[in-house]
């Protein structure tokens, strides 16, 4: 596929300033290809029908009023013991090139356009869309290819991954509570990992934000980095139970007084040119391979959750 017109168009009007905060209502962010990767072929049809009804039902629940979250693990053999620590972040590895990243798709919001434009990455595909959340990723049709539009979910069934990065929290930030977001990212993972099963799946941990630069520009006054941290605890919960790697970028980023640096965003919440870079220095030297997380092959990877979750929260949109 040749995605080459959209991302330029993407990085036309992130430079233009609009950087990824019109929130929701926009939906015209589509995936830009390196020209790497395989065709995916048959057998993702299937995978995705199971992995979207899964996520579905955990997003329209995160949409109900009802309130309480139960989440249940399918019944399933005993798993090996993993050699892999899954409750840690990545360990430090051997830096790898660019081009180690041809076969990855990075999936997320603005912050995530924002990476994939100026960090100078050059591979792999960018699957995003402005203020998109967890709680949608089967629902809202928001990746352009050609005249087509396609749920996240459904973009990412189109080609053969085997790195798949999750980005997502900033704009979920405007729902009470992290037990909805929690289950709502397990039921993410669970989806993406039935569509790739071949991937290697790294979750981001939420870069902070700077509240007086958000407070002087973009006055999102629900952004706080209190209940960021909470998040943070959540999607590292998330990555623990279900054996996919967890990346620090929290403590990569985090300055002395627990935000991040006034000068590394323009509006608190988006990298600068040289914060991407960085990001994607921490990367390069945070990777792992399959058989090191699955020895045993599928039978290491836990069995799906089904998960009952709600929010009454309205949606952000910052990111």
């Amino acid at each position: 596929m040749d995605f080459h017109s959209v991302s330029r168009r993407t990085a036309a009007f992130l430079l233009t300033g609009s950087l990824c905060l019109t929130g929701l209502a926009g939906c015209g962010h589509s995936p830009t290809s390196s020209g790497s990767g395989s065709s995916s072929g048959g057998g993702s049809s299937s995978a995705f029908s199971a992995a979207s009804s899964d996520i579905s039902s955990a997003s329209s629940s995160a949409d109900s009023s009802s309130s309480g979250a139960v989440s249940t693990m399918a019944p399933s053999a005993i798993l090996p013991e993993p050699t892999y620590d899954f409750t840690q972040p990545a360990p430090e590895s051997a830096p790898v090139d660019n081009e180690w990243f041809a076969d990855a798709a990075f999936v997320g919001d603005s912050r995530t356009e924002g990476f994939y434009l100026f960090s100078g990455v050059g591979n792999g595909d960018l699957l995003s869309d402005t203020g998109l959340t967890v709680f949608k990723l089967s629902e809202k049709k928001c990746i352009q290819i050609g005249e087509n539009s396609y749920t996240l979910l459904e973009a990412l069934a189109l080609k053969h991954y085997t790195k798949v990065y999750l980005c997502f929290g900033i704009n979920e930030l405007g729902y009470p509570g992290s037990q909805n977001f929690y289950n709502s990212y397990v039921a993410a993972i669970d989806a993406v990992r039935a569509i790739q099963p071949d991937a290697v799946i790294y979750v981001e941990g939420l870069i902070p934000l700077n509240e007086e630069v958000i407070a002087q520009t973009i006055k999102r006054d629900y952004l706080k980095n209190e209940q960021l941290r909470e998040f943070n605890e959540r999607i590292r919960e998330a990555a623990a139970d279900r054996h996919v790697v967890f990346l620090d970028l929290y403590n990569l980023f985090v300055d002395a007084n627990g935000e991040l640096p006034a000068d590394a965003s323009s509006d608190g919440v988006h990298l600068r040119a040289d914060g991407c870079r960085k990001w994607l220095d921490y990367m390069k030297t945070h990777t792992v391979s399959y058989e090191t997380l699955y020895p045993e092959g599928a039978e290491s990877i836990p069995a799906p959750i089904t998960s009952d979750s709600s929010s009454d929260g309205t949606e952000g949109g910052a990111a």
